[in-house]
């Protein structure tokens, strides 16, 4: 497209697990090519020579404009959303996936990415799960799997998405409050940290779930079905998944995080999950659809077994590639008055990296780290996911106690089945 636009005063990206990041650039209001290019709707794509090597930095559309008269010249500044809100713009249409057989995962990608992006292979192993969406968009196809399921997906280039079904386990960099400059300079796994924030969330902590799936009063979909753990094991016994002890309880539809619960006491919930929904009404199906109930189930009492810990960072120094998904160390001790505000040495999962260019330099400016792997809801994500739910029963097919809205398939003759819909209707004993 047209460009480049050089006579840039400041760029900052910031890079999201699970989600759209978003970026600004600031140019000089008085650069009249630069203005003519920077409209509305149209894509900036940021680039900066990094050891030689032409890297592409951030950028998406932009959906913001606004103009600055301070005391020095004015400045226009220019903002969005990343690249990944191009995965909002078309729906997936109604349609069914299941992971690994049938029209899975990758089928599922292939046959909705838009023109010029891409997606690589699944690093790590994405477990057995089954889907139904009805035209949601893909960036809220990926974001309801990464909220069900150990799976995770970040922006990795130029319309280029990675998908993960695991994270790495060890820290490949250290962020460190106090080291000696010629020490970090000699190491390029450590950064300095200057500034630093911490948010501790324990609101969200749960220890058992009474679950639900798809359907209306009796008929919902409950755990009766299922069959086993995510992990494999059968679902008749208790089962220990990273280092907790899981069992459930058929009389109370419940699985109960032990270990949690140990440590927390009983704190119990009952959630639905209305787009968990069986394909048919096969016992396969059925099963199928109550497996991935527990595995929903299970990644929900993993991210809330502990107070979610969330630290924002303002580094310098770091050299080394760092990526949403990565693990860090981090070690700093704060002393005010004799007290210890923040004491930290643990290693802690990245969830947002943000770049920055000004007139230092491109460097790594800002790292959001915590003791999770997906971000804590804030009030108006849990108003967004209220709202979901509700236009989740509205398209898709939620089974009730006196119409089945779930296809039933039934034997014409001995080659032929067919798709039935059945209404169940009360009649007058003179009917």
């Amino acid at each position: 497209g047209p460009g480049p636009i050089v006579e840039v005063l400041s760029f900052t990206s910031r890079n999201q697990l699970n989600r759209a990041g978003d970026w600004s650039a600031t140019v000089p209001a008085l650069d009249d090519r630069a203005v003519t290019l920077l409209q509305p709707r149209r894509t900036v794509l940021a680039y900066a020579l990094i050891d030689g090597v032409k890297t592409f930095l951030g950028g998406g559309t932009i959906e913001t404009l606004r103009v600055q008269v301070n005391d020095g010249a004015p400045a226009l500044e220019v903002s969005g959303r990343d690249l990944l809100e191009e995965l909002n713009r078309n729906t997936v249409g109604d349609v069914a996936v299941q992971n690994p057989s049938g029209f899975d995962l990758d089928d599922f990608l292939t046959a909705n990415m838009p023109v010029g992006w891409s997606a690589g292979a699944v690093v790590g192993a994405v477990p057995s799960f089954v889907a139904r969406f009805a035209h949601e968009s893909l960036l809220g196809s990926l974001t309801a799997l990464a909220a069900k399921l150990p799976f995770w997906f970040r922006l990795s280039g130029v319309r280029t998405i990675a998908l993960l079904g695991e994270l790495p386990t060890t820290a490949t960099v250290r962020c460190l409050a106090n080291v000696d400059a010629h020490a970090a300079e000699r190491n390029s796994a450590i950064c300095l940290i200057t500034e630093i924030s911490e948010e501790r969330q324990a609101a969200d902590i749960a220890t058992r779930v009474v679950a639900f799936g798809a359907g209306n009063g009796a008929a919902r979909l409950t755990l009766a079905l299922a069959s086993e753990w995510p992990n494999g094991a059968a679902i008749t016994s208790s089962t220990t998944i990273d280092g907790d002890t899981y069992s459930y309880n058929a009389a109370t539809n419940t699985i109960t995080n032990v270990t949690a619960e140990t440590d927390y006491g009983r704190v119990e919930m009952a959630l639905a999950w209305k787009d968990v929904a069986p394909i048919t009404n096969s016992d396969a199906d059925l099963q199928a659809a109550a497996n991935m109930l527990v595995v929903a189930v299970c990644e929900h009492l993993r991210r809330h077994r502990d107070p979610a810990y969330v630290y924002s960072l303002q580094v310098v120094g770091l050299r080394q590639a760092v990526l949403p998904g990565d693990l860090v160390h981090v070690a700093i001790r704060r002393m005010r008055d004799g007290s210890t505000p923040i004491s930290i040495r643990r290693d802690l999962r990245v969830l947002e990296v943000a770049t920055t260019i000004d007139d230092t330099g491109t460097r790594v400016s800002g790292l959001t780290v915590a003791t999770v792997d997906t971000w804590p809801a804030t009030d108006t994500e849990i108003v967004v996911s209220g709202i979901r739910q509700s236009q989740v029963m509205e398209a898709l097919p939620q089974a009730g106690p006196s119409v089945d809205t779930i296809s039933y398939r039934e034997n014409i003759d001995d080659d032929v089945s067919a798709d039935l819909r059945s209404i169940a209707t009360t009649r007058s004993p003179s009917e």
